[in-house]
């Protein structure tokens, strides 16, 4: 991270798939109502379809694996036991995703680099 506060590098791109996740929800792309509280402040620009869908693909394919993860763990009688493990989660908002719903877990667990 830079002295002034501002995320360089690598660390950079999680606040930039923030603001790109938060467009996409803004053109109805799919539905985040926490996307607004994890982009930053700068103004909201919209970066275009092809970007907007590959968000959209992104989240529904994740959704999808952690929906058939956690429904394997639940017909075990085990979702109480379930962990969650994110890497290099950026600023994603399943963990609240999960909680509206009333999804429970032993352990959410994002990793990221320090700065992030």
């Amino acid at each position: 991270m830079h002295k002034a506060g501002v995320l360089e590098g690598v660390a950079k791109t999680c606040d930039d798939a923030a603001r790109g996740k938060l467009a996409a929800v803004c053109k109805g792309y799919y539905v985040d109502p926490f996307a607004r509280y994890f982009a930053s402040s700068v103004a909201l620009c919209n970066p275009g379809a092809l970007l907007n869908r590959g968000h959209f693909i992104r989240v529904a394919a994740i959704d999808s694996i952690c929906s058939q993860f956690l429904a394997c763990a639940a017909a075990k009688g085990k979702l109480k036991d379930a962990q969650i493990i994110s890497l290099g989660a950026g600023l994603d908002t399943r963990f609240w995703q999960l909680s509206k719903q009333g999804i429970r877990l032993r352990r959410y667990i994002e990793l990221d680099q320090v700065s992030v």
